[in-house]
């Protein structure tokens, strides 16, 4: 760094000088009458005043050059820690400047066209970041982070919506220098992936939870002991040839179907079961007895056979001849069932026909 200035006795010399020059001015201008009339003394003043200022600028310019040749230099090594020493050294040869922080950007960002400039926007647009996720972190974090929005990094790494929430550690991520897209649809997406994974996964917990009661319930029926008598004497009387209800019951949960033989009568457990019609009982289940749990089966004749299936007790036994209406036992729960109920159903030569 180098300060330079005119010594001051080179001031004081021209300053004097210049005094002595217009002193002697004055006084022959004054004692013109010497030089003869008023003409002449001004052709005398003009061409003084010449001569002065011709003498005045030879002497400058020889003062100047001898200012020069001398040690009119300080030379300063700048390094942190004279700062302080050079500021306060060069203080007297400089004016004050007033700096702002928009300056001290400029001289730190570089200079063009003799004017210190920031870079231009497209210079900071070219930059990208790549990011390493850390654990812990969510894709929301990562966002407020590097103060870009989301939308803005799944863009610039072409990620779904999923992806975003799923993200891993160690996993590298591109960041943009700003925000590209403020929309927030991902969000959306990833809520309604949300919800439909619990409801799958609610539905398929249902179906175990129920699959595992049937099971359950399958295993408890299976492992009581079963039996089944049967005689191969039918009935020998004649049939009225018309059925009555066997059950007072509380509605009818389930009918006819291809699947189903026959009609399920609710009604609670200790409800007396009679027979439909005159006949004869010709097979007697107990236990789970082939999912009928404890049942009775009457012959009524002519190949006609109804069953009273999920007793749960007897109140006649195999080869007892009853009467229409006649008690034969009573409702329960017995095998293969989902509550208290009675199963009536109706055969002719083993197909399953309407009752009534």
């Amino acid at each position: 760094m180098i300060i330079t200035s005119f010594s001051e006795d080179a001031k004081r010399y021209l300053i004097g000088f210049r005094k002595k020059i217009l002193f002697y001015q004055k006084n022959i201008i004054k004692k013109g009458r010497l030089f003869g009339n008023k003409k002449q003394k001004m052709v005398l003043s003009r061409t003084f005043s010449v001569l002065i200022i011709g003498i005045f600028v030879w002497l400058s310019n020889t003062i100047s050059a001898q200012a020069n040749n001398q040690d009119q230099f300080l030379w300063l090594n700048f390094n942190t820690q004279n700062l302080e020493n050079i500021i306060s050294t060069v203080d007297k040869y400089t004016t004050t400047i007033d700096e702002n922080n928009a300056e001290l950007v400029k001289v730190v960002k570089g200079e063009e066209d003799g004017f210190l400039t920031k870079p231009t926007i497209d210079e900071d647009l070219k930059k990208e970041y790549k990011y390493t996720v850390q654990k812990g972190d969510t894709i929301i974090e990562i966002a407020r982070k590097f103060d870009i929005t989301v939308a803005s990094i799944q863009s610039a790494n072409g990620l779904k919506a999923m992806e975003l929430e799923q993200i891993q550690p160690g996993a590298t991520l591109i960041i943009p220098p700003y925000s590209t897209d403020e929309s927030v649809a991902w969000l959306d997406e990833i809520n309604t992936e949300k919800t439909r994974i619990a409801q799958e996964q609610a539905k398929k917990q249902a179906e175990a939870k129920a699959k595992l009661a049937r099971q359950k319930r399958t295993v408890a029926y299976r492992d009581q002991s079963s039996s089944r008598e049967t005689t191969n004497l039918g009935y020998s009387g004649e049939s009225s040839g018309g059925f009555m209800i066997p059950i007072r019951h509380n509605g009818i949960t389930r009918g006819i179907t291809r699947g189903h033989t026959g009609i399920d009568y609710r009604a609670d457990v200790g409800t007396p079961v009679q027979a439909a019609g005159a006949g004869k009982v010709v097979e007697i289940t107990t236990g789970w007895g082939r999912g009928w749990g404890n049942s009775v089966v009457i012959d009524h004749g002519g190949g006609l056979t109804t069953r009273y299936a999920h007793l749960s007790s007897f109140a006649s036994g195999l080869g007892s001849t009853l009467a229409q209406g006649q008690i034969l036992g009573y409702s329960g729960n017995s095998g293969f069932t989902t509550g208290a109920h009675l199963h009536f159903e109706a055969r002719r030569n083993g197909s399953v026909i309407s009752p009534f």
